[in-house]
């Protein structure tokens, strides 16, 4: 991906979950499309009726994560906050 191209750093404190670092535009998507197709896929795996009743201690965490991520910017207009940035 390096020799192509597109990688947009080699720095591993810009490696996240929900963050791209691949330079996507090269390949005719759009970043901030990608990065929300991934957020959903997110959402939609660890929000699973059998996934909260196995893992009930996750059910906080995914509510402090859709507040940071989704209510607080909007109500604040801020940036957004990902699951793995501080409040």
């Amino acid at each position: 991906m390096n020799k192509e191209g597109l990688l947009e750093s080699e720095k591993w404190d810009d490696y996240t979950v929900l963050k791209s670092v691949i330079n996507y535009e090269k390949m005719g998507l759009s970043k901030k499309l990608v990065e929300r197709k991934l957020a959903k896929a997110y959402i939609k795996f660890y929000t699973r009726p059998k996934y909260l009743i196995k893992h009930s201690s996750m059910i906080k965490v995914i509510m402090k994560t859709i507040y940071r991520s989704y209510i607080k910017p909007i109500v604040k207009e801020e940036t957004p906050k990902g699951w793995y940035k501080s409040m």
